[in-house]
């Protein structure tokens, strides 16, 4: 796959990691197929089989990690992925991921980040319980 054109019109590390969404897909295809033998009642139908994309209009969900995001923008707040003419404001300095999702005539950039956990504020006084018996 790494001498072909497709995979190489984006930066490796992305390339890839739509290579492992592509694996994950296929492996719950069949691990779907093989619930669906034993148990076809769990279904509503036999699953299909993962869809191709169409060549001019169909897009695919970029997953840009931490490798493949210009530190330098990101150091400004700016989230500039490589290989992309786009840029991001970001007040958030831990990003692990930014991801570009297509949807119907626009896109979506989705930016993940790390925070460090905090404890909730709970009162022990209140609690819910079910009144269904």
């Amino acid at each position: 796959m790494k001498y072909t054109d497709a995979y190489r019109a984006l930066p490796c590390k992305v390339s890839n990691a739509i290579l492992r969404q592509l694996d994950k897909n296929w492996r719950a295809f069949c691990a779907a197929c093989e619930a669906y033998r034993e148990d076809p009642g769990k279904f509503t139908g036999r699953p299909k089989l993962p869809r191709y994309k169409d060549k001019t209009k169909g897009r695919f969900l970029l997953i840009y990690d931490l490798q493949a995001i210009s530190r330098r923008a990101l150091e400004r707040g700016i989230l500039a992925p490589s290989g992309l003419a786009i840029a991001v404001q970001t007040a958030h300095q831990r990003v692990k991921q930014a991801r570009i999702v297509p949807r119907s005539g626009f896109y979506v950039v989705e930016i993940i980040y790390e925070q460090a956990a905090s404890a909730a504020s709970l009162n022990p006084a209140l609690y819910a319980a079910s009144i269904w018996a």
